[in-house]
């Protein structure tokens, strides 16, 4: 059993130095351990330096420079270098780490404990079981010591025993053995613990406690009483505090009798009475265990007592306290206040303070917040029962994913020990200083100085949450204007807008299939094409973009300057090349066959595009740019053989479904005034590449990205859509495809993109997200993201694509405003670079006809 030896080192000191009896430290007074620290102060001047405090330690033992250093960085609380005498003496009575059964075993006066299964067993499964003695046999007598111990003023009795249904009026556990005397520990017929001494007289009988022991028969428990005389000499006169431990609760009081057994012996345990059917330890101090002490000795023994699983022992030894349970008008309150919280409706923080909270309700108060988006920037968490469990798994990765500042009040949570001050420091040092981060660990297991750093009460951090207030504030004003200026977008859009043309994932162009036309306008193989295009169209909820126009004008729009007169046309599984029609595009043969072919005419198309200079105000024109923008990038991005494709899927088909990267080029291209798709660099994203697995640092423990989880098959992407901007803007429907649970991180800076051209907003992902998923289990998820520019209308409930995108600079996520001012700055700068400025003027400053 782990204990800290320089408490124990500073303890025996106390005893060596106050000439006290041994005791519990938390009996010791505090201006004793004043008096003995005084000799310590060298210099008199009220505090104690690292040199003074090494000079003492040394003299108790063998003290490292690094036990010194870890005494100062624990009792230095203000972290100015001196260790004030009440800082000392809080940090030796704050009960780290308590010294534990094995220090314990060793001061008492008795400790017997069986080595094997002595007078067979007593338990119901038969041979085996833990060492003990066995009673409650008529043929079975007690146990005798070697000699008689006499209970001192103060003492404590521990027996291990095995309890079945009792059935005399007094069952003994430890007695004395002389004739005509009688005193004993036992238990009554109706199940309450108590003694019995005669030095009452006649009228003698047990003295109970008020509860009954109330265990399960046939179970074993840990049976105390804890007595103290109230005179200087032993009687009978004082209080016997009776307790009992045998299940999770540990330690349970089961009352106090005014009676005590001080100055009597003891003499032997077990009795030949049914009731007691086997001890398995019996242990006597002289002093009195604190309550701390005896639950140290509970746990060490009940896991082999059957009272308690290794689980649930090691997180009583942890110290830890019982959490209460929240009613139902509490739960009630904790869920109004989270789900307020996910759609915006709680500003600034969220106040969870006393709520009961354990580490079981963190995932759902992450959800909230990572839902919460950008309204929520700090979270009150106080005087609850969480543990450095919950930090760790919980709280750390949601921390590391921050993208501005935040405040976390983790002030009062007693049950977090020291053990997650290492995460929690490490996202204090990663993430940017600017962000001005603030965790709250007052009151926690953390050791001075760590309390310090992480509440970073520097200028910085005040700075940040200044900026933060101004950033809002600016922000609103801009949303406010924005919001009430959609219908003058959309208007402005009206003329401008396209529904998608068709796609297929295996070429620039689909295959189009005249099966049902072929016999139709008297063979004609012009209004045949015409038709089965028209048809295919409208097919996939599009409108009629031929406009009667001839099958040579179709070609201009789809592939400008090519060429090759010939066009595959699909009918049944035939196939036919109609070579008369005068139609302008490259052999769609190219595309069932020799991949690189595809490539070079990918590279013409984007080089070889219908225009040199953005046609503004020409809508005929634009309308074609906006066709050769969306198939052209679509080539390069979302085509197996284009060069910027990155999705790899495990048949090497292409595209996963509703993932897409092409149309959102082509539309900030447009926006650009470019007449060639320009890459992702030029509006600072990165491409996800093909088996790249998400940042780690940036997403819960085991998480799988939504990309790789996508493109692996793991997980299928069965729908997303877009409304707004904000809060739950993204919903998506994802489908596990894995035989195993699965956590997927939708990282901050993930895009989504609209299918066609309704020059709505593109929406960008603002705060990392992990959505569980069990094998099989489709679930439908929303997420916060930003509007990615400020001159297009907001999303409607649109059908949307999941990008290979992710933005480079995630210091944009900060705010609304932030996204607006960079994407409204590249598209400005790039208009400028083409020929054109803000309010239609050219660069030489006449106004454009």
């Amino acid at each position: 059993l782990e204990f800290n030896s320089i408490h124990v080192g500073l303890i025996v000191y106390f005893r060596q130095s106050t000439g006290r009896r041994c005791k519990a430290m938390a009996h010791f007074a505090k201006s004793m351990i004043r008096q003995a620290f005084q000799t310590w102060d060298v210099d008199g001047n009220g505090t104690i330096e690292k040199e003074e405090l090494a000079q003492v330690l040394n003299q108790l033992g063998n003290f490292k420079p690094s036990d010194i250093d870890k005494i100062m960085l624990e009792a230095d609380q203000n972290c100015d270098g001196l260790i004030q005498y009440d800082e000392f003496v809080d940090w030796l009575m704050r009960p780290v780490v308590t010294i534990g059964a094995a220090a314990l075993l060793s001061t008492n006066s008795l400790c017997l404990r069986a080595e094997k299964a002595f007078l067979g067993n007593p338990t119901k499964a038969g041979a085996g079981g833990p060492a003990r003695w066995a009673f409650g046999a008529e043929d079975i007598i007690p146990v005798r010591f070697s000699k008689d111990l006499m209970l001192q003023c103060e003492h404590t009795l521990v027996v291990w025993a095995h309890v079945e249904a009792l059935e005399a009026d007094w069952v003994p556990l430890i007695s004395d053995s002389r004739p005509n005397w009688g005193f004993s520990f036992g238990i009554s017929k109706d199940s309450k613990f108590g003694l019995f001494d005669p030095r009452a007289g006649k009228e003698a009988k047990p003295q109970l406690a008020n509860e009954k022991v109330g265990v399960v028969p046939g179970k074993w428990s840990m049976f105390v009483a804890r007595g103290l005389c109230s005179t200087p000499q032993p009687t009978a006169k004082g209080k016997t505090e009776l307790l009992v431990a045998s299940d999770d609760e540990c330690m349970r009081m089961l009352g106090t009798i005014n009676c005590v057994g001080s100055g009597v012996v003891i003499s032997e345990f077990g009795s030949s009475t049914k009731g007691i059917s086997g001890i398995g330890s019996v242990a006597l101090w002289p002093r009195l265990l604190a309550d701390e002490e005896l639950k140290q000795l509970f746990l060490w023994d009940a896991v082999q007592y059957e009272c308690l699983t290794e689980a649930q022992a090691a997180w009583h030894k942890l110290n830890r306290r019982r959490a209460p349970k929240r009613d139902e008008e509490e739960e009630a309150e904790l869920q109004r206040r989270l789900e307020a919280a996910a759609i915006g409706k709680i500003g600034g923080c969220l106040d969870l303070q006393e709520m009961k909270l354990v580490d079981d309700d963190l995932p759902r108060v992450v959800q909230a917040v990572e839902a919460a988006f950008d309204s929520v920037n700090a979270l009150a968490l106080c005087d609850n029962y969480i543990t450095e469990d919950g930090v760790r798994d919980h709280l750390a990765p949601f921390m590391q994913c921050l993208s501005d500042h935040f405040r976390l009040d983790l002030h009062k949570n007693l049950d977090i020990n020291r053990d997650a001050e290492g995460p929690l420091l490490d996202i204090m040092a990663k993430l940017p200083t600017e962000f001005g981060i603030i965790i709250d660990t007052r009151g926690t297991g953390f050791n001075g100085g760590a309390i310090a750093k992480l509440l970073n009460q520097g200028q910085q951090a005040s700075d940040a949450s200044m900026s933060v207030a101004k950033e809002r504030a600016r922000t609103a004003q801009r949303e406010a204007a924005f919001d009430a200026g959609q219908q003058t977008l959309a208007a402005k859009w009206a003329d401008q807008t396209d529904l998608a043309m068709p796609w297929a994932n295996d070429g620039p162009l689909p295959v189009v299939d005249i099966a049902e036309f072929a016999e139709q306008e008297s063979g004609n193989p012009i209004l045949v094409v015409t038709n089965a295009i028209n048809a295919m169209i409208q097919k996939n909820g599009t409108k009629d973009f031929t406009r009667g126009r001839s099958l040579e004008e179709i070609g201009k729009v789809l592939f400008p300057k090519y060429t090759n007169q010939k066009l595959i046309l699909r009918k049944g599984t035939e196939r036919m090349e109609i070579a008369s029609c005068d139609l302008k595009v490259f052999d769609l043969a190219q595309l069932f066959s020799d991949d690189s072919r595809v490539e070079n005419d990918i590279r013409r198309l984007i080089d070889e595009g219908p225009f040199d200079k953005f046609p503004e105000g020409k809508k005929n024109e634009l309308e074609d740019l906006r066709a050769y923008l969306a198939t052209a990038a679509k080539a390069m991005y979302d085509h197996k053989a284009g060069t910027q494709m990155a999705w790899a899927t495990s048949g090497g088909r292409g595209l996963p479904e509703n993932c897409g990267t092409g149309q959102l080029i082509a539309h900030f291209s447009y926006l650009s005034y470019s007449v060639r798709p320009r890459t992702h660099e030029d509006f600072g994203f990165r491409l996800w590449e093909k088996g790249e697995k998400v940042d780690a640092s940036m997403v819960k423990k085991g998480a799988v990205g939504l990309h790789a989880a996508v493109a692996s098959g793991a997980v299928k992407l069965e729908a997303s859509s877009g409304k707004s901007y904000g809060h739950n803007a993204v919903t998506l429907r994802l489908l596990s495809a894995s035989s195993e649970p699965l956590c997927v991180a939708v990282p901050a800076g993930t895009i989504f993109q609209h299918i066609r051209w309704v020059h709505h907003q593109n929406l960008l992902v603002g705060r990392t997200v992990h959505i569980d998923l069990q094998p099989g289990q489709s679930k439908e998820q929303k997420l916060g993201a930003f509007c990615m520019n400020e001159t297009c209308c907001c999303a409607d409930d649109d059908p949307m694509a999941l990008t290979a995108l992710q933005l480079k600079d995630t210091s944009l996520l900060r705010s609304q405003g932030k996204v607006w001012d960079y994407f409204e700055g590249l598209f400005a700068k790039y208009r400028e670079e083409a020929g054109f400025v803000a309010g239609g003027k050219t660069k030489t400053g006449k106004k454009k006809k």
